[in-house]
C-alpha cells in the first residue's frame, strides 16, 4: 500500500506540476505546466486505471484499524471519482474566473520558488510553457464546441472582461511576473517580464480574442448542465469529486432548503436580542450596509484578524489533544493590490521545509468593509478551520495521500464545522460576529439550494441570484459571481455545508452513544490525524471508534 501511494504521488504531481510546486513536494518540476492536450488527458487517464486496478486488488481487511486503511480509502476515492468525472469533459469548456489558467497561474506566482540559478530559469521556462498550454485550452474549446461542452456566456464574458483589464496592463506587474519581486537578481526579473511580453501576453490575447470571435456565440446559453452532453451524469459525478458522497441534485436541494429554514431560526433568535427585529433579510442587510458596523482603519481590521486566531490559538487545547505546532500569521494585502485583493484567504509555504501558513486581510478599504464576517473568516481560513486541519494531517498524519490529496468535503467540510466550533468555545467577541456566523452558514446552505437549482433542476440565473441576496444577505454582484462559479465549477459550492453536516452528525452519533465518556479531543484528534479523507472512510472510522470506546476497549 505505501508503495502504490507513493507510485501515486509520483504520477499524480507529473501530471499535475503546479499542485506539486503548490504544496512544496521535494521533487517538484517547477518549470512545467499541465499537459491539457488530448494525449496528456490520455495519459493521465491511462495511469489513473493503472492505479485504481492495483488499489483495487489489495484487501482492506489486511489493513482495517491501521493507517493503510485510510490510504487506500484515499486513493480509491480520488482514482474512482476522477474516472466517473470524465463524462464531464472538463478540460473542454475550462473557462471560469476560478479554475481558469489566468486566475490558477496567478496564485501559483505566489508559491513559485525563487533564489537560486535553476530555479530563476525554472520561472521563466514555467511562464514559456503558459503560454503555450493558454494556445492548447483554444483548441480545447474548440473541440468542445464540436462535442457540445460549452461554458456559459456569463462566465466567457467574465473571462474576456478579465483579459481585457490584463491586457491593458504592463507585462512587468502581471501576477505571472511577480516572483521577480522576491529575488534579488535584476537579470531575472527582466528575464521573466520578457517571458510574460514576448509569449504569455500574445498567447492570452490570441485566448481573449477566440472567446470573444469565435465561442462566444456558440457559448451555452442557459445555466444548466444539462444543457452540456451527459450532463445529468456530469451533475452526479461532479457532486462525488467534491464531496466524496454518492448523492444527487434532489437530495443536495433538500438537504440545502432545510438547513437555511433551521439557520434562519437561529437568526431571527439572536437578531431579535441584539437589533429587536426578527426580519431575516433586513438583519442580513444591515449587518452588510450599517456603517455603524464597518471597520475605520486597517489597523483595526489587520487587529481584528488577529485578535480572533490569538485566542483561537490559545483555545486549542480546549478542543483538541494534539495541537499542532506549525505557525500561522495574518497579514494585509500589499498595497499594489488596491481595488483587486481577493477575499481572505489562507495560503501555505513550505520555503523553510515545515509549513508556515498565511492569513491574507483586506485591509485596505476598512471603511467598506463589514464587521459582522470577520471573526467567522478568521476562524475559518486559520483555527480551528484551515491551517489547524492542514497542519494536524501533516505533523501527524502516517500516510503521505491525506497530506497531498484535497477531498473538499472533508477540508471545506472541518472550515465550515470550526466556524461552529468557535461558538461553542465562546471564541466570538458579540451578537454581531455570532449573527456574522449565521450569515454565512445561510451563505453555504444557500450553495445547496443555487448550486443544484442551476446545474439539474431548472432556476435560471435571476432566481439563483435573488435567492442568494434574500436568504444570504450577499450583494447583487456577489452574488452574480458566485452564481457565475457554480455553473462553471458545478458541485464543488455543495462540499461545505454537506461536509460539516456529516461531521456534526459524526459527532452527535459519539455524544449519543458515549454520554459522560465522550471526549471532544479526542474526537477531533481522531478526525484529523490521517489528513483529508472522503467522507465515507471517515465515517466507518469514527463508527467503529466510538464502539470501541462504549465497549470499553482501547481505541486505536
Amino acid at each position: 500500500m505505501h508503495a502504490l501511494s507513493k507510485d501515486y504521488l509520483a504520477v499524480f504531481f507529473r501530471h499535475q506540476p503546479e499542485w506539486a510546486t503548490g504544496v512544496g513536494w521535494v521533487t517538484a518540476d517547477h518549470a512545467a505546466v499541465e499537459d491539457v492536450s488530448p494525449a496528456g488527458v490520455a495519459a493521465w487517464h491511462a495511469e489513473q486505471d493503472r492505479l485504481l486496478a492495483q488499489a483495487r486488488a489489495i484487501d482492506p481487511a489486511a489493513l482495517a484499524g491501521g493507517p493503510e486503511a485510510a490510504e487506500r480509502a484515499i486513493l480509491i476515492e480520488a482514482l474512482e471519482a476522477s474516472q466517473a468525472a470524465r463524462v464531464c469533459r472538463f478540460e473542454l469548456w475550462d473557462v471560469s474566473s476560478v479554475g481558469g489558467w489566468q486566475g490558477e497561474y496567478a496564485s501559483l506566482a505566489e508559491a513559485q520558488p525563487v533564489g537560486t540559478p535553476a530555479l530563476r530559469a525554472a520561472a521563466i521556462a514555467r511562464v514559456r510553457a503558459l503560454a503555450r498550454r493558454v494556445d492548447a485550452e483554444v483548441e480545447n474549446l474548440r473541440e468542445g464546441v464540436r462535442t457540445g461542452h460549452v461554458a456559459t456566456r456569463e462566465n466567457v464574458e467574465r473571462v474576456a472582461a478579465e483579459l481585457d483589464r490584463l491586457l491593458a496592463t504592463p507585462p512587468a506587474d502581471w501576477p505571472y511576473a511577480s516572483p521577480a519581486a522576491r529575488d534579488r537578481d535584476p537579470a531575472f526579473r527582466e528575464g521573466l517580464v520578457a517571458a510574460v511580453a514576448e509569449d504569455l501576453a500574445p498567447a492570452a490575447r490570441r485566448y481573449r480574442d477566440h472567446l470573444r470571435g469565435e465561442y462566444l456565440a456558440r457559448a451555452r446559453r442557459t445555466p444548466s448542465l444539462l444543457a452540456n452532453a451527459d450532463g445529468e451524469r456530469c451533475y452526479v459525478a461532479a457532486l462525488r469529486v467534491s464531496t466524496t458522497l454518492a448523492t444527487d441534485a434532489y437530495k443536495v436541494h433538500r438537504a440545502g432548503l432545510e438547513r437555511m429554514a433551521a439557520i434562519h431560526a437561529e437568526i431571527r433568535a439572536l437578531g431579535e436580542r441584539a437589533f429587536g427585529t426578527s426580519d431575516v433579510p433586513a438583519l442580513l442587510r444591515r449587518l452588510r450596509e450599517d456603517p455603524a458596523l464597518r471597520f475605520r482603519t486597517a489597523e483595526e481590521v489587520v487587529a481584528h484578524g488577529r485578535g480572533a486566531v490569538a485566542r483561537a490559538a490559545e483555545a486549542m487545547p480546549r478542543f483538541l489533544g494534539h495541537p499542532p505546532k506549525a505557525p500561522v500569521e495574518v497579514r494585509p494585502y500589499p498595497e499594489f493590490l488596491r481595488g483587486s485583493a481577493p477575499a481572505e484567504r489562507y495560503t501555505t509555504s513550505f520555503a523553510s521545509g515545515a509549513l508556515t501558513g498565511t492569513y491574507w486581510i483586506d485591509a485596505l478599504t476598512p471603511a467598506a468593509k463589514p464587521r459582522a464576517q470577520a471573526e467567522a473568516t478568521a476562524f475559518h481560513e486559520t483555527i480551528p478551520g484551515h491551517h489547524l486541519q492542514i497542519a494536524v494531517g501533516l505533523e501527524r498524519g502516517a500516510n503521505e495521500l491525506g497530506r497531498y490529496v484535497l477531498f473538499s468535503g472533508f477540508a471545506e467540510g472541518w472550515a465550515l464545522y470550526a466556524e461552529g466550533l468557535a461558538g461553542e468555545l465562546g471564541l466570538y467577541t458579540d451578537d454581531v460576529e455570532r449573527l456574522g456566523a449565521l450569515s454565512m452558514q445561510a451563505f453555504r446552505a444557500g450553495r445547496l439550494v443555487v448550486d443544484s437549482g442551476l446545474n439539474a433542476l431548472g432556476w435560471d440565473r435571476r432566481r439563483a441570484i435573488d435567492y442568494l441576496v434574500v436568504n444570504a444577505g450577499l450583494t447583487e454582484e456577489t452574488a452574480a459571481s458566485e452564481v457565475d462559479r457554480y455553473v462553471a465549477w458545478p458541485g464543488q459550492a455543495a462540499s461545505y455545508m454537506l461536509g460539516a453536516t456529516e461531521i456534526r452528525a459524526l459527532r452527535k452519533a459519539a455524544e449519543d452513544a458515549l454520554g459522560p465518556r465522550f471526549d471532544l479531543r479526542a474526537f477531533h484528534d481522531v478526525v484529523l490525524e490521517d489528513g483529508c479523507v472522503p467522507l465515507p472512510y471517515l465515517r466507518e472510522k469514527l463508527e467503529r471508534w466510538t464502539r470501541e470506546r462504549a465497549g470499553g476497549d482501547r481505541p486505536r
